[in-house]
C-alpha cells in the first residue's frame, strides 16, 4: 500500500507540473539505418524505462494530451516517451494517398503488408535506443489510443522486449470501422484482428480501457479480445496480469469514473500510469 501511495503522490506532482510548465521538447531523430522516430525530452544519464506511444504522426502523438498524457505523467519517474508514425500517417503517407484509415483499407485490399513494416521499424528503434543506452531493455512498455492501440498490440506481439501494453479505446477488429465498408469480409482484413495475437501477447501484462458503448471501434470486440488474452494466459501467472476497464463513454471518448474511490484520478491515463509504474517496478 505504501508503494501505491508514494507513486500516486509523484503522479499528482507531475499532474500539477503539466498544468503550469512548458512541455519537454520533442526531438525528431533518425536511427543509423534511416528509421525516423520522435523522443520526448533529453537523453537520460543512464538507461531509462521507456514507453512507446502510438496515435498518429510521431511528433503530434507525443504532445497530445489525449494520447500521451500517460507519458507526460511518467516523465516525473524518468520514463522516456518515444513514438513513430503509424501506417498511413505522418511520413508514411504515400503520394496521392488519403491519410488515415481509408488508406489502411486500400493498402490491405491491394495486398500490401500494412503492419509488418511498421512493427519492424519499432524493433529497429528499440535496437538503437538500447544500443545507445537511452532505454533499459528490462523496462519497456507500449501504449496506443484507438488506431494507435491496434498498432501497439501488433508491435507488442512481435517484439518480446515489450513487457507491458496499455490500450486506450483500441481498434481490435477492423471490420467494425466504417472505413472498411465493402472490405469487411476480406480475408486479409480479418487476419489482422488483434484476437489472433492472443498467444503472443499472453505472457505480457496488459491494461485495456474502452467505453461501454463505443460504436466507433467496438466495445464487444474489445471485450472478446480481452477474454481471449485471459484464456491464453491462464496458468502463466496468478493473478493473471490482464485488466479490462469498462468506462462510461460518449461515442469514442473515455471519461474518468465518478465513483468516490476513483476521484484521485482525473482521467484513465492517471490510473494507467499508476498501474504501469507498479508493473515495471515489480519485474
Amino acid at each position: 500500500m505504501s508503494f501505491r501511495i508514494a507513486v500516486l503522490s509523484l503522479l499528482t506532482v507531475s499532474l500539477f507540473a503539466l498544468d503550469g510548465d512548458a512541455a519537454d521538447p520533442v526531438q525528431l531523430l533518425t536511427t543509423p539505418d534511416g528509421t525516423r522516430y520522435a523522443l520526448l525530452g533529453e537523453k537520460p544519464k543512464s538507461p531509462a524505462p521507456t514507453l512507446l506511444v502510438f496515435g498518429g504522426d510521431r511528433s503530434g502523438t507525443l504532445v497530445s494530451e489525449d494520447v500521451n498524457r500517460i507519458g507526460q505523467l511518467l516523465s516525473a519517474e524518468g520514463y522516456l516517451s518515444v513514438s513513430l508514425d503509424i501506417p498511413c500517417h505522418g511520413d508514411d503517407v504515400r503520394p496521392g494517398e488519403e491519410a488515415g484509415l481509408t488508406a489502411w483499407r486500400d493498402r490491405i485490399v491491394k495486398g500490401d503488408d500494412l503492419i509488418g513494416p511498421f512493427t519492424a521499424s519499432v524493433s529497429r528503434v528499440l535496437d538503437h535506443l538500447i544500443a545507445e543506452q537511452y532505454t533499459d531493455p528490462q523496462r519497456i512498455a507500449i501504449s496506443g489510443t484507438s488506431r494507435g492501440g491496434f498498432c501497439a498490440l501488433h508491435a507488442a506481439a512481435t517484439d518480446d522486449r515489450i513487457r507491458s501494453v496499455l490500450a486506450f479505446a483500441p481498434v481490435t477488429h477492423l471490420p467494425v470501422l466504417r472505413e472498411f465498408e465493402g472490405a469487411r469480409d476480406n480475408p486479409a482484413v480479418l487476419k489482422l484482428s488483434t484476437i489472433h495475437l492472443a498467444d503472443k501477447l499472453a505472457s505480457k501484462s496488459i491494461w485495456i480501457t474502452i467505453g461501454n458503448d463505443d460504436v466507433r471501434v467496438g466495445t464487444t470486440e474489445c471485450i472478446d479480445m480481452a477474454r481471449a488474452l485471459v484464456e491464453r494466459a491462464r496458468g502463466k501467472a496468478v493473478p493473471i496480469p490482464i485488466e479490462l476497464h469498462i468506462l462510461g463513454s460518449i461515442d469514442h471518448r473515455l471519461h474518468a469514473r465518478a465513483a468516490p474511490q476513483y476521484r484521485q484520478f482525473n482521467s484513465p491515463h492517471d490510473e494507467a500510469a499508476l498501474w504501469l509504474s507498479a508493473m515495471l517496478s515489480a519485474e
